[in-house]
């Protein structure tokens, strides 16, 4: 049986749903611990209220990052962790944790991933509703088939670099105007327009994201390869490129233009 130690950094609701899902015998599996990046969080509350063991690992409470690593590792072993799953946990995970739970290590990501080429809805500073407010701008100005999607994938030394094992899209309704980039950076009404269609789609697409996560999960729990739990899951990537390359520089811009909307993710 896969026993999961989950890592958070927000409210948790991932964290809740796969909970649920274990102790209404959906998801075969045991959660062992869970561990959250901050204190100052609500899910470390509801996990607390669940019964569950909650850490707290503060990267920023450590001298180094070797420091945070160890701690880290030590705590998951500690639990007799075999399975970790990343469910809003924000910090880059230390490479000797990746390396340690190699091919036993996913993440869950509300947007578009290209692994291997990288230029994406994903990487450094891209969680919460910078994702998704990405995605709305990148396709007001490109006029693309209005889209996102719920992805999980296996957690790489890199930010969102690991093969996607699950993705499910949600169709949008399509944007009836294409301003310029200029009218996006310029127009405080435009930028307003997006959050408020940001929080709608966040808001459709959080169900879906947890659904997609407990089905990755039963995959895993159906397909343990041997005793140490190593699975034979292969991830995949993706046959056409995401992000045309005359679009990128695009993107750059509305990535940067997220972060400065949203300070907190």
């Amino acid at each position: 049986m896969l026993r999961i130690g989950i890592l958070i950094s927000g409210s948790g609701t991932t964290a809740v749903s796969i909970i649920e899902a274990v102790r209404k015998g959906i998801l075969k599996a045991q959660i062992q611990v869970v561990i959250s990046s901050r204190a100052d969080k609500s899910g470390v509350e509801k996990t607390k209220k669940l019964n569950l063991p909650t850490v707290v690992i503060d990267p920023r409470a450590f001298s180094s990052k070797a420091d945070f690593a160890d701690k880290l590792l030590t705590t998951l072993k500690r639990f007799k962790v075999n399975f970790v799953s990343q469910n809003g946990w924000i910090p880059l995970t230390p490479p000797q944790v990746v390396v340690y739970f190699q091919g036993r290590i996913i993440n869950q990501h509300p947007g578009p991933l290209d692994p291997g080429v990288g230029d994406d809805f994903g990487g450094k500073g891209m969680y919460g509703s910078r994702v998704t407010f990405s995605r709305l701008a990148y396709l007001l100005l490109t006029g693309e088939e209005p889209w996102t999607e719920s992805s999980t994938h296996y957690v790489a030394t890199a930010y969102d670099q690991g093969d996607l094992l699950g993705v499910v899209k949600l169709k949008l309704n399509k944007f009836n105007f294409k301003p310029t980039l200029i009218d996006l950076l310029r127009k405080n009404s435009l930028q307003r327009f997006l959050i408020v269609e940001t929080q709608e789609v966040q808001k459709k697409l959080l169900p879906i994201e947890h659904q997609n996560v407990i089905n990755t999960l039963k995959v895993f729990a159906g397909s343990v390869a041997d005793k140490n739990y190593i699975s034979n899951v292969k991830g995949f990537r993706r046959t056409k490129r995401l992000v045309p390359a005359r679009c990128v520089p695009l993107l750059s811009e509305v990535k940067k233009l997220s972060i400065k909307l949203y300070p907190h993710g």
